[in-house]
């Protein structure tokens, strides 16, 4: 018997695989071979689908980027260690999958807007704090402005239609961009750090 976090599970697989758009709940069942009627006694239809895997993924990031914040050794360790984990995601993730959600299903894109202007900025904010007080960020920074920069240039780097669109896939510019991000606030100090870092 299927419960709702397998559902999840599954069907996000498949999306990935083929996509949003295109994706019926006809396609999902016959995936995962149950009934429409089994599938609706939990989703009542293909967005509100959408919107729990999503829910879901959010939810799993936020609280992995937590235990990686508790277990660093130094704000350069946690925020490679974030960064690695959000770069295999966008390995992973189709471009076209973040273009469907922009343009044909609003509230699941709103969710994932509201994490990275709330909870990824709130992260990237302590980082930088976090960073400074250990001496390896330069004591010269403006945090709000920092935090609001990198958080601003997410979009540019995953979005379809966004300045590098078809020049370089949003992992590939995500590495880059982690590493221009800590370049331009390391210290001395905290360039002796990231030159021993594993990078992403």
């Amino acid at each position: 018997m299927f419960g709702m976090e397998q559902i999840l599970s599954k069907c996000e697989q498949y999306f990935m695989r083929n996509g949003l758009k295109s994706t019926t709940m006809d396609d999902v069942c016959r995936f995962m071979g149950i009934s429409k009627k089994t599938l609706y006694q939990f989703i009542d239809q293909k967005s509100d689908l959408i919107y729990r895997i999503v829910q879901r993924r959010v939810h799993e990031e936020q609280k992995m980027a937590k235990v990686i914040t508790l277990e660093s050794e130094n704000a350069i360790d946690e925020l490679l260690r974030i960064s690695r984990q959000v770069h295999e995601k966008l390995q992973q993730t189709p471009p076209s999958i973040l273009y469907d959600l922009q343009k044909y299903y609003h509230r699941s894109w709103e969710l994932m807007e509201e994490h990275r202007k709330h909870f990824v900025a709130a992260m990237i904010k302590a980082n930088i704090e976090r960073g400074i007080e250990e001496g390896l960020y330069r004591n010269d920074l403006q945090t709000d402005i920092v935090t609001a920069i990198f958080t601003s240039a997410i979009p540019a780097l995953v979005e379809e239609g966004s300045v590098i669109d078809n020049a370089f896939t949003p992992s590939e510019a995500y590495r880059v961009f982690i590493d221009y991000h800590i370049r331009g606030i390391a210290s001395e100090k905290g360039m002796e750090v990231y030159g021993g870092s594993v990078k992403i």
